[in-house]
């Protein structure tokens, strides 16, 4: 369960921004599947083109990107081999390497989310690298 202040913050933020925000159903659990589909993706230089992706189907839609038909939107959407993107999005073997990077990232400091490095910087939440 996400903390109900935090989620109210974060529909706060979006009408600041003027963007549209849409829970999905069954947020805030893991979705592992879209966790290994955008590894997958960002191993193919479509990272960020599949995260946006994504993310509009799921916080802008609603929809959940545990459901492979979903995941294939955003797969077509960033340009990637639909049957390779679901067969990663399904590769438990994928998990550990995900949690390695999160431990990694909050180790050097990750204090909110997203939350990237790019090289020695670390960029977390929507503010400038800091």
């Amino acid at each position: 369960m996400v903390d109900p202040a935090a989620r109210a913050a974060a529909e706060r933020r979006a009408a600041a921004l003027n963007l549209p925000l849409v829970w999905p159903d069954r947020f805030p659990e893991p979705g592992r599947a879209a966790l290994r589909a955008a590894a997958y993706a960002a191993e193919h230089g479509r990272g960020a083109a599949f995260t946006l992706a994504a993310c509009r189907l799921a916080y802008c839609g609603g929809f959940d990107l545990e459901d492979p038909e979903v995941l294939a939107e955003a797969a077509a959407a960033a340009g990637l081999g639909l049957e390779e993107c679901l067969h990663a999005a399904g590769d438990v073997t994928r998990d550990g390497p995900l949690e390695a990077a999160g431990r990694r990232l909050l180790a050097a400091g990750a204090d909110g989310l997203p939350a990237v490095r790019v090289g020695r910087t670390l960029i977390c939440g929507e503010g400038p690298p800091g």
